[in-house]
């Protein structure tokens, strides 16, 4: 889950200079070249690792019959909808990076690392940080910390953007300011998806793979959406960035919540 989230924060980096270096066409020889690499190691690299004993013959109706018993499961749809929210608070401003590193933030198309490389180091200390709470803190615990901090990141960033931002000069406080908030949102962000995602496949121990992979479904259909439609709609401001993303972060709460209260009944 860490690699699923600093991945997409890494793209705009290299494709930055990508584009500077030999233009925009040469992107989609690189990830042509990339994914011809990942298919090679994939295949010499990756043996199966499931006990033969173990694996079940793929069957239309018995794996139609599982995801329907996973996907319609309502603390699975919760779950699932707490990570994918959580995760479009930094998703959209992915999408909306050109926005904003150049347009908001006055910075040039090989500027990207001023950006995504404090909110990947946020990630990975978020990542960090919920490994050395495991089997300290219960998923739950890890996981309403992890909100404590996207809460106070995400909130700070929409007082900034709506107060103090606009009347500022394009520079290195404003960059600061644009940013730091969203460090904090994303370490807080990456505590929260292995707790939640835990809990999810706890749910059905016997189809850990499948819950992952309804998981990842639900999360990349947002990321679609938020790409294709909230994003441009969205990137004219930095503020409406900021409140976007404090909208996201209010229905993954509020998701996480409801999914608390309906394990307590």
């Amino acid at each position: 889950m860490l690699l699923f989230a600093v991945a997409p924060a890494l793209a705009p980096v290299v494709g930055g200079y990508l584009q500077e270096w030999w233009g925009w066409r040469s992107v989609f020889g690189f990830m042509l070249a990339g994914s011809l690499v990942l298919l090679a190691w994939t295949w010499a690299a990756l043996p199966e690792t499931h006990p033969p004993g173990a694996r079940v013959p793929l069957d239309a109706a018995s794996l139609a019959r599982s995801y329907t018993d996973v996907l319609t499961r309502r603390e699975f749809q919760l779950l699932a909808a707490t990570i994918a929210f959580n995760f479009s608070t930094f998703f959209v401003y992915i999408m909306s990076a050109p926005a904003f590193i150049m347009r908001h933030l006055g910075m040039g198309a090989t500027d990207f690392g001023w950006f995504f490389i404090p909110v990947v180091g946020g990630m990975m200390l978020g990542a960090r940080v919920s490994g050395k709470l495991a089997g300290r803190l219960s998923s739950r615990r890890t996981a309403n910390l992890g909100f404590l901090l996207m809460l106070a990141g995400v909130g700070t960033n929409v007082a900034l953007q709506l107060g103090v931002a606009p009347g500022m000069e394009k520079g290195a406080l404003l960059t600061f300011l644009s940013i730091a908030p969203l460090v904090v949102s994303a370490t807080g962000q990456s505590m929260i998806t292995p707790s939640a995602q835990m809990l999810m496949m706890d749910l059905f121990p016997k189809n850990r793979g499948m819950v992952s992979s309804g998981q990842g479904f639900t999360q990349v259909m947002l990321s679609t959406l938020v790409a294709g439609v909230i994003s441009p709609l969205v990137s004219d401001t930095a503020a409406h960035l900021a409140l976007t993303g404090a909208l996201f972060l209010a229905a993954g709460g509020s998701c996480w919540i409801t999914y608390l209260r309906l394990r307590r009944r």
